[in-house]
């Protein structure tokens, strides 16, 4: 996967979210942060650490406010994730990468708990 990864804008984004595992990553070109953020991208793809299966999107929020605002993003970077078009997960600030390894472990395990929890009837144990 090539970083920077495609930007979203307000007329894809459902489209593009709807379906598996997919990280936003909410940024602006004037945030330090924001470039560390891809930065670390960037040397984890280079590393081929990044997480299979998950797909990565990135909204500027000066080109994008309507998402932006919809999304409740007041401080960048923001992450959120989404499971077949359900925002599943929130989080701002940088994510280091064994954070971002571990959000994706979380969004797989979060399928297997709904599921489960769908065929079962329970939570599963732990």
């Amino acid at each position: 996967m090539l970083f920077p990864p495609e930007p979203l804008n307000r007329d894809h984004f459902d489209e593009r979210t709807a379906n598996g595992i997919v990280l936003v990553d909410f940024w602006a070109a004037w945030c330090p942060p924001c470039r560390q953020q891809l930065e670390i991208l960037d040397r984890m793809t280079a590393d081929r650490t990044l997480p299979d299966g998950v797909v990565f999107y990135k909204v500027n929020v000066d080109e994008e406010r309507t998402l932006a605002s919809f999304y409740h993003v007041e401080t960048i970077p923001t992450w959120i994730a989404f499971r077949n078009g359900s925002l599943i997960f929130r989080q701002s600030g940088v994510m280091q990468p064994g954070e971002i390894r571990q959000l994706a472990a979380y969004c797989r395990k979060n399928v297997w708990q709904r599921l489960w929890l769908r065929l079962t009837g329970k939570s599963p144990r732990r």
